[in-house]
């Protein structure tokens, strides 16, 4: 009887940790930019609240009169 790891027990501890290393990453990435996404949407919605930055804002882009 062999008590310790062999190759093959070797070959999965190493795809186990490297897949879960890389599903980290992409869970990490997807939660940085979901957090991104959200944070700036609600930035925008708090700013466009403010009535004399919108009236700004819309001189801004509007094109002008000629």
């Amino acid at each position: 009887m062999m008590f310790g790891t062999g190759l093959m027990e070797f070959v999965i501890i190493i795809f186990l940790y490297i897949s879960g290393a890389l599903l980290g990453a992409v869970l990490l990435g997807v939660g940085i930019a979901l957090g991104i996404r959200w944070g700036f949407t609600w930035v925008l919605k708090d700013i466009t609240r403010d009535s004399e930055f919108g009236t700004w804002l819309k001189q801004f882009f509007s094109s002008p009169d000629k």
